[in-house]
């Protein structure tokens, strides 16, 4: 009995192996197609998957750059009052270049001080620094060098373009003053600052009133891509300094100025 159910397996198997028939021509087209499908719809996945990998890669890159410059710049603000009601915004300061004064030190009374000078280059899209040294006078007035050290600068932004506000670039620097009384209205919060820069440049008596700088711009990645053709992966950064030694006065009339 057991051998004759081995004979008949044996046979079977037998049979299955010597059998030459296979696909049919329509199972076959079949089965290519739903293989260049699937590995069409894998392609797909891994194409979205390394956009978008890079996408939040350039964000991630644009954030930390551009909050580098922007905190350099705040700082470097920040040490700009260095004595009560001194002005630090000088004439000439205008939209694509902001000048000031600053000092760093220890000591109550500083010897020296700096002239800052940060100009952003349209056409490079970049933020350059120049920095002349004092060679004379005393605290809080000094006489600088007019010959910046380094000379040609070092560069503090890359990849710095103007932030487009409703379809108009907006001033990469803005400057503010105390305006005699406090505003609102119903989007922005109480303020006694008001935006002064009548000209192409600070005069004299708008460097003296500036009492706070906004500064804004537009941070693209290091890839190559553009602000106009990269707008998902830039970065928009906007701060403003408001060069007071306490909390500004909003009651009218208002009688502060620069450091005070």
């Amino acid at each position: 009995m057991l051998d004759a159910i081995r004979h008949t397996i044996r046979h079977i198997l037998i049979e299955r192996l010597r059998d030459e028939r296979g696909f049919t021509l329509i199972e076959l087209l079949v089965a290519m197609v739903a293989g260049v499908a699937v590995t069409a719809a894998l392609f797909s996945i891994l194409d979205v998957s390394l956009r978008q990998t890079a996408r939040l890669t350039d964000k991630v890159q644009v954030d930390q750059i551009g909050r580098t410059t922007m905190t350099h710049i705040v700082d470097e603000l920040h040490s700009s009052c260095i004595a009560y009601e001194f002005a630090p915004v000088l004439t000439k300061s205008s939209e694509n270049e902001l000048r000031f004064i600053n000092a760093y030190g220890a000591e109550s009374v500083i010897s020296g001080a700096a002239e800052h000078r940060i100009k952003w280059e349209s056409g490079s899209k970049t933020l350059i620094e120049k920095s002349y040294a004092s060679t004379g006078g005393s605290w809080p007035k000094f006489t600088f060098s007019s010959t910046a050290s380094p000379s040609a600068g070092v560069r503090i932004g890359e990849n710095i373009s103007q932030t487009v506000k409703e379809g108009t670039p907006a001033p990469i620097f803005e400057y503010f003053k105390y305006s005699s009384e406090a505003t609102s209205t119903e989007h922005t919060p109480l303020s006694a600052l008001k935006a002064t820069l009548e000209g192409n440049e600070l005069s004299v008596k708008e460097a003296e009133e500036a009492a706070a700088v906004s500064i804004s711009f537009t941070q693209s990645p290091t890839n190559g891509y553009s602000s106009s053709t990269g707008q998902d992966r830039n970065g928009n950064l906007t701060s403003r300094v408001t060069l007071a030694f306490s909390v500004p006065n909003n009651e009218t009339p208002i009688h502060d100025a620069p450091c005070q």
